[in-house]
């Protein structure tokens, strides 16, 4: 792993459910490791594998 940053967003999200599409077509097939981050503290990392 070499713990590159790929894609950085900032977001303005609302109260309740939020969604945001990631074109990753862009990407090289591989696993990769996408961090949600909230006020500086991560709030969730999720495994995506690109095929």
């Amino acid at each position: 792993m070499l713990g590159n940053i790929l894609i950085n967003e900032s977001v303005v999200s609302a109260e309740g459910e939020n969604q945001k599409q990631l074109d990753l077509s862009v990407l090289a097939k591989g696993v990769y490791f996408f961090s949600l981050i909230q006020e500086g503290v991560e709030v969730k990392t999720i495994r995506v594998a690109v095929q």
